[in-house]
């Protein structure tokens, strides 16, 4: 199972910016696998550009999630396509 997570909450200015650019409810947007790794990409603060990291998290109400059945074989495919974007910086005009 994929879940493909959205951040609502409160969060800071940038979160408040980043909501007011796209007029979306919206600030963040995470895919993490059954595997416990996860996606995403940001353009501000530790993580600058595309990263995947495996740890499980755990996420606060203020995410609101998608669940999409995939085989472990559909999982494995999307994981590997993935792993050609790390690395890559963040897409500013694709918000």
């Amino acid at each position: 199972m994929i879940k493909v997570l959205f951040y609502y909450g409160p969060g800071d200015l940038i979160t408040r910016t980043i909501r007011v650019l796209t007029h979306g409810p919206y600030s963040h947007v995470e895919i993490q696998f059954t595997d416990g790794c996860r996606f995403f990409s940001s353009g501000h603060g530790l993580y600058i550009g595309a990263h995947m990291i495996c740890d499980r998290k755990i996420y606060d109400p203020c995410w609101d999630q998608i669940l999409i059945p995939a085989t472990q074989e559909q999982e494995r495919a999307a994981e590997g396509f993935i792993f050609h974007l790390i690395g890559l910086p963040f897409d500013m005009r694709g918000m």
